[in-house]
């Protein structure tokens, strides 16, 4: 990537970038919440289910997000709703995403947003620091640490940065969100 291609990057940023403050939530305090999902990890339905069984039972209204950068084929269909789903047809030159396709997930405001997508590209940056959210978790670093709260594996925390690692599957991060949540007061 080159200077133009950053610079590019940068000034989308400036001019999308969530300007509300962040910080830890009470689910109490909460009214709705955006979840990332990863459709490639094949946990992503049972993940979806957990989310919306745990936000339902606390009265809290959920939205899902879903990315999906495959390649598609015979074999391999998309699984999820398009108009919800991020695909690599909707990242565009120097890895901007296409706004006709972003800019409705970026609007409104939510109060606790979850990503679990473990895609580390910059449309994923984009998204996760364009939502308007009071309190973040995700399991992705990004520059800037837009995350309040980042959920990694030990397994993942205890290898060299260099080493491939194998990633937890959505559900398990999922349940170490949703056993951490209601101890926030």
């Amino acid at each position: 990537m080159g200077f133009i291609g950053q610079w590019l990057r940068n000034r989308r940023l400036r001019k999308y970038r969530s300007s509300i403050p962040t910080g830890f939530v009470p689910l109490s305090g909460m009214k709705k919440a955006t979840v990332i999902l990863d459709a490639e990890d094949p946990t992503w339905e049972e993940c979806r289910k957990e989310a919306e069984d745990f936000f339902r039972a606390r009265g809290i209204a959920t939205d899902f997000i879903y990315t999906d950068f495959r390649k598609f084929s015979n074999g391999i269909k998309p699984v999820t709703e398009a108009s919800r789903t991020l695909f690599r047809k909707d990242i565009r030159c120097f890895g901007l995403p296409r706004m006709k396709k972003v800019r409705p997930m970026l609007d409104g405001q939510t109060d606790l947003l979850l990503s679990f997508s473990t895609c580390s590209d910059f449309i994923m940056e984009f998204v996760t620091k364009s939502i308007k959210a009071r309190f973040r978790i995700g399991r992705c670093p990004f520059p800037g640490e837009p995350f309040d709260m980042m959920v990694v594996p030990v397994a993942q925390a205890e290898k060299e940065p260099e080493e491939p690692v194998e990633q937890a599957p959505q559900t398990e991060v999922f349940q170490t969100v949703a056993d951490f949540l209601p101890k926030i007061k």
